[in-house]
């Protein structure tokens, strides 16, 4: 595994530090569907937060560079992965999850 990867895991820690650091002023994530900043919703963090698991528990997603962003239940794919049928694998496991409306797959091959 290329040492330069950074796990998935490791993103949503660093993720989930800078809503925990901003949650005392407003938390924020950039919407998918707007493309601006909104308040992020409880639902929106759980969903971000189911989203990353499922990413992280198949081998086909794992250790891939996928960040996900999320408003209300539409979710916007970035980064980079290995393959296109990586990238096909992410769009399908995030569409499985419930209380995801829709996809947006913007996820590179490299």
């Amino acid at each position: 595994m290329n040492t330069h990867i950074i796990k998935l895991s490791w993103i949503f820690t660093l993720v989930s530090a800078l809503f925990l650091t901003a949650a005392t002023t407003a938390p924020f994530c950039a919407a998918a569907d707007v493309g601006h900043a909104v308040a992020m919703t409880e639902q929106d963090r759980a969903l971000l937060s189911s989203i990353v698991s499922a990413l992280d528990a198949d081998s086909r997603t794992s250790g891939q560079r996928i960040s996900a962003q999320c408003n209300q239940g539409h979710v916007r794919l970035e980064g980079s992965v290995d393959s296109d049928a990586a990238s096909k694998a992410a769009e399908h496991i995030v569409q499985q999850i419930p209380h995801v409306v829709a996809v947006e797959n913007h996820l590179t091959v490299h």
